[in-house]
């Protein structure tokens, strides 16, 4: 029997699937059969251990496995056909089966900008590790390669979250090399002290306030933001102040600041490892005029001559919010209508030759103020020709010529006098520099009295010589008829007896209590001018009335007062309801002192008992207020006082503080609605007797811009 070498003319495809690690399959086309005979194919991974497989020749499933391979091993591959003992020249065949992933990807170290990362090697064949990771900043994939199961990462930035790619490499650096399935993780930089504020500047700026805005960009923060700080300091002062601000806000406001001086400002960021770097700001506050004063501010008269006013003004009149006042002018004006807000106007001489004065400045700027608050100044006091004339004697000043005509030496104003009989306006001017300035408004029309030197010529002239005449006949008639002379005499027992008496019937200066005016009605239409006179100067006139009464009624009894069981309702001592005009409370049960309460009627226009006056309720007397004000059918209480001034208790809180019912004896009182106003507040009680469930309805105004140690509550 003939006997052929066997040969094999398969097509051989190794089949790895995606990322498989232990198993190969091998897939072959059958070699054709001609004159070759063979038996069966054989299949072996060369160099390993693993059995070899066989299929016969005619076996239509052509699909070999190899199972429980290594990953990432690099495998050779034979196949023969075989005929009996024979075998054929083999097909030779690579292929690599990928590797195992990593697992347990940990940080080892992690701080605010660096990261040492780990992990478990797998089983199998490896060559090292790809680690990848993306860049949020630079926009960038960055990529390495270690042969070790560690990697270190450095100049990461703080408190961000990097994602870490781990992939196993096997064959690296061959053709054959394949990856595994890549393993992720994510991990979170410590927060660090953030960047430098990239953008601080001012954006509103005022004499005594500045607005700042600043922006950090968010590759700055480095952390969770637990605010802004800015620190302040006058330049060249190192006394520091600072102000936080809350980590959304982007823009502040820094009051309290001194205008004309330069300011540095510093920002820093915060995250709780603490401050960033520091952002600065240079700014010099500006200096503006001073607010207007209100229009009850104005300098008022003390008195006057034919010739001068004396005025009075005060400090408080100008606030240094926007500036320190460091000079005052005053300005004087027969005709107020024309325009005055002039830095420079015209002096006492540049008027002179007016009928009517228009507004001049009386006096070059000055300060008064260095020990009072209080300045008393006399206009029309200065001889101005002799002011000139002593310049000019002092200094070598060119003389100055003014409107009209008129020429002096020496300053520009003087305080030259008035004319008599003349109507004047006076204001004040107050300046925060030599430019900036801020009047106050014109004040109440102030007259000089009128010039009677001729007419009091024109009748003492005549007056003085029939004067003269009787003297001269009286002296000699004495020298000629002597003897009846001593008839004119009077003895000493002629005298009165009582002198004493005599100056006192004669005295026109002592006023007694009951001559003082106490009523002085005010003409409608001219209510608002007398209120406007009696508020300006912090409400002097006002004062100095009430200081004029304080003498009224003192001789008027108040006994029921003084009574032991009703001195305890009373809260001054000094402050107590008359006889003649108290509010006498209907008694309840025979109780002595039932009938009290510290009120009294005040007439008003259409009845002598138009309004009661009571103080402000004691926690003991409120149920007695309440009584009250039910009996005597009141409507509304003005209350002119707080319950706490000046940390002391002026009033009882004698309604309810919320809308639930409140009981004051027999009397249960329900607010129904409070209304607020910029100087009022204003509530509507309904109030009910219980006894007899009647109803009414009262409202109580309460005042928040009065206040005084004599305020009182009015029931009317």
């Amino acid at each position: 029997m003939h006997s052929t070498v066997p040969v094999i003319d398969s097509v051989i495809n190794v089949i790895v699937g995606e990322h498989e690690t232990k198993t190969m399959g091998i897939k072959y086309t059958p070699t054709p059969i001609r004159n070759v005979v063979f038996d069966k194919y054989r299949f072996q991974l060369s160099g390993t251990q693993i059995p070899q497989q066989e299929k016969m020749w005619n076996d239509t499933n052509r699909f070999v496995v190899f199972d429980n391979l290594v990953p990432g091993h690099l495998y050779n591959l034979s196949i023969w056909t075989i005929s009996g003992a024979t075998s054929s020249v083999p097909i030779q065949r690579q292929a690599r089966l990928y590797p195992e992933p990593v697992k347990n990807i940990n940080g080892l170290s992690i701080t605010d900008s660096e990261i040492t990362l780990s992990w478990d090697a797998p089983y199998g064949d490896k060559d090292g590790y790809e680690v990848q990771y993306f860049d949020p900043h630079e926009k960038t994939l960055v990529v390495n390669v270690t042969l070790v199961e560690k990697i270190e990462y450095r100049n990461l930035r703080p408190h961000n979250n990097y994602t870490f790619i781990v992939t196993t490499l096997s064959g690296y650096g061959t053709s054959t090399m394949l990856r595994s399935t890549p393993v992720s993780q994510t991990f979170l930089t410590l927060e660090s002290i953030p960047g430098k504020v990239s953008y601080f500047q001012s954006v509103d700026v005022k004499p005594n306030e500045i607005t700042l805005q600043w922006a950090l960009p968010q590759s700055e923060m480095n952390g969770i933001l637990t605010g802004y700080k800015i620190l302040y300091y006058i330049k060249g002062n190192q006394v520091t102040k600072h102000q936080l601000f809350e980590p959304y806000e982007t823009q502040g406001t820094i009051y309290n600041l001194i205008p004309g001086k330069t300011y540095v400002f510093q920002i820093q960021a915060h995250t709780k490892v603490g401050p960033g770097h520091t952002a600065m700001w240079e700014e010099t506050m500006p200096i503006w005029s001073a607010p207007p004063p209100a229009d009850n501010i104005f300098p008022t008269e003390v008195g006057h001559t034919s010739t001068t006013i004396r005025i009075r003004f005060r400090k408080n009149y100008f606030s240094s919010m926007y500036g320190s006042i460091n000079s005052y002018a005053v300005i004087v004006a027969e005709d107020d209508s024309i325009n005055s807000n002039l830095l420079d106007l015209a002096s006492w001489y540049d008027v002179q030759d007016y009928s009517v004065w228009p507004p001049y400045q009386a006096t070059e700027p000055f300060y008064p103020f260095n020990n009072s608050g209080i300045e008393d100044l006399t206009l029309g006091s200065e001889d101005c020709e002799e002011v000139a004339k002593q310049a000019k004697t002092t200094t070598l000043a060119p003389t100055s010529t003014h409107g009209h005509g008129h020429h002096h030496h020496g300053p520009r104003y003087c305080n030259g006098p008035l004319k008599p009989g003349s109507t004047f306006k006076i204001k004040i001017r107050a300046f925060t520099t030599n430019e900036k300035f801020t009047d106050t408004v014109y004040s109440y029309a102030m007259t000089t009295d009128p010039d009677h030197t001729a007419i009091y010529l024109s009748i003492f002239a005549p007056f003085s010589f029939i004067v003269l005449i009787l003297v001269i006949f009286i002296y000699l008639r004495h020298n000629r008829l002597g003897p009846f002379g001593k008839l004119g005499k009077l003895s000493s027992s002629t005298k009165s007896p009582h002198p004493a008496s005599s100056i006192h019937d004669g005295d026109t200066l002592s006023i007694m209590a009951a001559d003082l005016i106490t009523n002085r009605p005010i003409g409608l239409k001219n209510f608002a001018d007398h209120f406007r006179l009696m508020s300006a100067d912090s409400d002097f006139r006002f004062s100095e009335e009430f200081e004029l009464l304080k003498v009224v009624g003192r001789d008027k009894p108040c006994d029921a007062a003084e009574l032991s069981e009703n001195r305890p309702k009373n809260r001054f001592t000094n402050i107590l309801p008359y006889d003649h005009s108290r509010v006498k409370l209907l008694p309840t049960d025979d109780e002595e002192g039932s009938d009290y309460i510290n009120a009294n009627y005040v007439p008003g226009h259409n009845s002598p008992r138009e309004f009661i006056v009571t103080q402000g309720p004691l926690h003991s007397t409120r149920d007695d207020f309440w009584r009250m004000c039910w009996e005597q059918n009141s409507r509304a209480i003005v209350m002119l006082t707080r319950c706490i001034e000046k940390g002391r208790e002026k009033c009882d809180h004698y309604w309810p503080y919320d809308t639930q019912p409140v009981f004051y004896g027999n009397i249960q009182v329900t607010i129904l609605n409070e209304s607020q106003y910029q100087d009022w507040t204003i509530s509507e009680f309904k109030v009910m007797r219980v006894s007899d469930a009647e109803v009414c309805t009262l409202r109580q105004l309460i005042t928040i811009s009065f206040h005084t140690n004599r305020a009182t509550n009015i029931a009317s």
